[in-house]
């Protein structure tokens, strides 16, 4: 029998209008905390829940530590250089420079 685990899945977009340097600082700084909340609500509520349910514990956690986080925000078409058809939605946008992907696998 396979056991169910969840994952945090965390990448960095940049902004048009933001310097790249500033952005990387930042990010760097919450992934640390970010990937911390992660290992705490995986740690209290464990493998095998729906990613709605990582995702609303997790929202809590970061709020809980003060940490900036929307609920899912659609971002740019662009990133650099790809163009997407559809907008990007991303599940916990932090502080319009890190975005937060849940996922229950």
């Amino acid at each position: 029998m396979w056991e169910r685990h969840s994952a945090i899945f965390l990448f960095v977009f940049r902004l048009e209008s933001a310097p790249m340097h500033r952005l990387y600082d930042k990010a760097d700084e919450l992934s640390r905390e970010i990937i911390g909340a992660a290992i705490e609500v995986h740690r209290h509520k464990g493998p095998g829940l729906i990613e709605s349910i990582y995702e609303r514990c997790m929202r809590r956690e970061l709020e809980l530590r003060s940490i900036p986080a929307t609920t899912q925000k659609i971002g740019p078409r662009r990133i650099q250089r790809p163009c997407f058809e559809e907008p990007l939605r991303f599940d916990i946008p932090i502080d319009d420079c890190l975005p937060v992907e849940v996922k229950a696998v």
